[in-house]
């Protein structure tokens, strides 16, 4: 074995020399894998860990827009031209649903109402019934994103019941008013099943044959389409089921058409209820008087 003899300084100088060379070459490494890890993070992907989820991302994801609805019918109409008539004693009814969108939505339901199916094509209402006589209406929105469409309801109201009957009447001949001579009638009738409705109890006049007795010219206010005489009485129900109430006429004697001295007349009552648009069967009443007519003038007595 040889052995160089190094003077010490030289020795002191080479093991410097060693030390700066280790240093650089760590420092360069660690710059190195700083880079390396820099490019990663920037190309690649990570993954992000807690203690009680694990995900990925990427750092450009986009998300796309949900498709808007570029149509939407129920029952095949659009728009605000669906009217819908329940019927007084409610129903189960399936509307259908064409739209493009992604769902749709019932919105804006009455209170009388209800949504009891939806599916992605239809969907099903319950009708209360109507327990009032009264009709009703409302409606409701359907909806997909931006489009719409409204549908109107209109429900009747329950049916009515009504009886009523005349169970006294009169007449009173030669009543004056401001100069002018009527023939006054004066009834008594009981109404049932008609509660908080408007009524018309109605007066013509027929001959003995039956047939009806036209209006003189000059009385249009008591004149039928038909051009025969009426006049009426017109008062409105209480909520009792079962009132009374006293209606009076008045006849201008003059307003009755008559072509013959003298006359047998009849004097018949009916009732009419505005809510039914009927004439209430079995009120009916019939009052015979005498009428006589001469030079243009008709006066009345009783029989």
């Amino acid at each position: 074995m040889i052995f160089l003899a190094v003077p010490y300084a030289e020795a002191q100088q080479l093991v410097t020399l060693n030390r700066n060379k280790l240093k650089t070459e760590h420092t360069t490494k660690s710059k190195t894998k700083k880079s390396t890890n820099k490019q990663k993070k920037a190309t690649g992907s990570k993954k992000r860990t807690s203690s009680r989820h694990t995900y990925s991302y990427r750092r450009h994801q986009t998300y796309s827009k949900p498709k808007e609805a570029s149509y939407l019918r129920v029952n095949d109409q659009y728009g605000d031209d669906i009217t819908y008539y329940p019927t007084y004693s409610g129903d189960y009814n399936i509307f259908h649903v064409y739209t493009d969108g992604q769902d749709y939505s019932v919105e804006m339901l009455p209170s009388w109402c209800h949504l009891t199916n939806k599916y992605s094509d239809s969907f099903t209402l319950y009708i209360d019934s109507n327990t009032s006589h009264e009709d009703r209406s409302d409606w409701f929105v359907v909806r997909s994103n931006n489009q719409r469409v409204t549908v109107h309801l209109k429900q009747s109201g329950k049916p009515m019941s009504i009886s009523a009957s005349y169970y006294s009447s009169y007449l009173t001949h030669g009543y004056k008013l401001n100069g002018v001579r009527y023939m006054k009638v004066n009834a008594t009738l009981r109404v049932s099943g008609a509660p908080n409705s408007k009524l018309l109890a109605v007066a013509t006049v027929q001959d003995e044959n039956g047939t009806p007795i036209y209006a003189a010219s000059g009385y249009s206010d008591h004149t039928l389409s038909d051009g025969t005489f009426f006049t009426m009485s017109e008062f409105t129900s209480t909520n009792d089921d079962n009132s009374v109430y006293n209606v009076t006429f008045y006849i201008p004697n003059n307003a009755l058409r008559l072509y013959n001295k003298d006359n047998n007349l009849t004097c018949c009552l009916s009732l009419y209820c505005e809510k039914t648009a009927e004439f209430v069967s079995n009120a009916n009443c019939r009052i015979p008087f005498y009428a006589k007519y001469k030079k243009g003038k008709v006066t009345t007595t009783n029989r």
